[in-house]
């Protein structure tokens, strides 16, 4: 949800809903492994990637409360995904992050620049 448009997703809800039809909703969280995993991880996602999010990702960060949402809402239970990964497969979790490709880009910038700066070019 937190990537789409939202204003053409309900409208288009709209016109597909049949009478007491629900529209299900929910994201994730932030994962964890153990305490010193965690700690690395929430360095990484708030200091490293953490400046480059798009401002959709405080919708996940606060479990879409503050999703605006033209529709009845039902409570729910809470519910939880887990799952055991191998190192390989948590590292593949990291790797395709919007941040991260931002940083790369904007990295990569910097040093372009400082080389083009000290060429005198």
């Amino acid at each position: 949800m937190h990537w789409f448009d939202l204003e053409k997703f309900y409208k288009e809800v709209n016109r597909v809903a049949r009478e007491r039809s629900l529209l299900a909703v929910w994201g994730y969280e932030l994962c964890k492994v153990d305490h010193d995993v965690d700690e690395l991880f929430l360095d990484y996602y708030h200091n490293i990637v953490g400046p480059y999010w798009d401002e959709a990702r405080k919708l996940v960060e606060d479990n879409y409360r503050s999703l605006p949402f033209p529709f009845e809402k039902i409570e729910t239970p809470e519910f939880f995904i887990e799952v055991d990964w191998s190192l390989e497969n948590f590292l593949g979790y990291l790797k395709p992050r919007k941040p991260t490709l931002k940083r790369r880009a904007l990295i990569r910038w910097k040093i372009y620049h400082r080389v083009y700066k000290s060429s005198g070019l």
